[in-house]
């Protein structure tokens, strides 16, 4: 696979969503968490947003890019 992502020269915004990692109470499984961040892929725009310390207890369940 070719690797170009490093010739893109501008970022573009991704709406990450984020929902809550499975635990006991049924309270907490069901909150949602949504963060913008720019990046130059999905896979990095993913690693961002799940590197912020609000986010440690989320996993990413959408990812859109906007326009």
């Amino acid at each position: 696979m070719l690797n170009i992502s490093n010739l893109v020269t501008s970022r573009q915004t991704f709406r990450v969503e984020l929902t809550r990692k499975p635990t006991i109470n049924e309270g907490q499984n069901i909150r949602r968490q949504v963060e913008y961040v720019k990046a130059y892929d999905k896979a990095e725009a993913k690693a961002i947003a799940l590197a912020m310390q609000q986010n440690k207890a989320f996993r990413v369940s959408s990812l859109k890019e906007i326009k």
